[in-house]
């Protein structure tokens, strides 16, 4: 088969949250142990200082406690911005929507998001391990390469033409103004996670003989631009029998192309 140029995909989104430490600078201030212990300590791990013997020293107001352990803030903030994109839609988000949404402050969306298209890169590119991850696994727990072909391709197809929470999520995230945000190294990140399922399959199945391809990398970049413009038709196909005709005609299609044996 002849290679088409893979569709765009991404990057690791930093984090980023300051580490605290309570205990920096501890022992330079000529503090003995038991006042440093004592002393109340603000978000970042800061300490107020003790008032001095015989002095009056204005009251130092110390920042908010940290509401959440990290990972479970930042998923506060992935639900809610998942919920407002699906209400709302993409272009007219805010950051101020999704911290209402998430009941959080400021201060907790930037410990790990730089922006709102930086949220959004993060939340495409956990989405896209998670479903890729799945499909590896089915893929791997199919008894032959040519019915781990059949697993790849209904999965792709479930999760785009498909209805239920999955497809959901894949269309509110691949909506075109998400789209539009998202940096192309994440989309070529996402697109080459959930290819190396059907390389692998691919490849596999050159070993056993029960398939044929000259460069199953490229191959396999064909037949999921094949499986997402089918995925696309089934989407918008309102009659279940049309659906299942859709589906036949690319798998036999993609059997075909890869001349896989029959079982």
């Amino acid at each position: 088969m002849t290679a088409m140029p893979a569709e765009a995909g991404q990057p690791t989104t930093p984090e980023l949250t300051a580490p605290n430490d309570p205990a920096a600078g501890a022992g330079l201030s000529g503090e003995t142990d038991s006042a440093i212990a004592t002393r109340p300590a603000d978000e970042t791990g800061s300490a107020t200082v003790p008032e001095p013997a015989g002095e009056t020293v204005a009251p130092t107001r110390p920042g908010r406690p940290r509401r959440y352990p990290a990972e479970q803030e930042r998923q506060l903030i992935f639900d809610a911005a998942f919920d407002t994109v699906r209400r709302k839609g993409y272009q007219d988000l805010t950051v101020a929507d999704i911290l209402t949404e998430a009941g959080l402050s400021t201060r907790s969306f930037y410990r790990h998001f730089s922006s709102k298209e930086d949220l959004l890169n993060a939340l495409f590119l956990r989405g896209a391990e998670r479903f890729a991850g799945m499909v590896a696994e089915r893929v791997h727990a199919a008894g032959s390469p040519p019915a781990a072909l059949t697993v790849w391709v209904d999965e792709l197809l479930a999760l785009v033409g498909g209805e239920g929470p999955r497809a959901e999520r894949a269309a509110v995230l691949g909506s075109p103004a998400a789209t539009r945000a998202l940096d192309p190294q994440q989309r070529r990140r996402a697109q080459s996670l959930l290819v190396a399922p059907l390389t692998a399959t691919i490849q596999a199945g050159v070993a056993d003989g029960s398939m044929r391809s000259d460069d199953p990398d490229a191959d396999a970049v064909i037949i999921s631009t094949i499986t997402w413009e089918t995925a696309a038709q089934i989407r918008i196909t309102p009659d279940s029998a049309e659906k299942a005709a859709l589906r036949a005609q690319a798998l036999s299609f993609i059997r075909r192309a890869l001349r896989v044996a029959d079982e």
